[in-house]
């Protein structure tokens, strides 16, 4: 499943290539500047369908400090292309 798949994966596996650089950067800032970093981006190509992502990535505190990430992707398509 799904689920089965992205659990206990590195992040770089679950995004196309050509989003590695700016996923990083955005984690960076997410835990140097302990803010939420949020976008659109566009995937597909190489006979791959676009697709729309609005991405919104959250520091988890605790006491303070950011100590994890979470990132929430969800697919805007539709909303996107009307």
């Amino acid at each position: 499943s799904t689920h089965e798949a992205v659990l206990g994966s590195h992040i770089s596996q679950l995004m196309p290539p050509e989003f590695s650089a700016l996923l990083t950067s955005a984690i960076e800032r997410v835990f140097s500047q302990g803010e939420v970093v949020s976008g659109d981006i566009q995937t597909g190509g190489a006979g791959q369908p676009a697709r729309w992502y609005s991405c919104h990535i959250s520091p988890v505190r605790l006491h303070g400090r950011t100590i994890a990430a979470t990132i929430r992707a969800t697919d805007i398509t539709q909303r996107h292309d009307a």
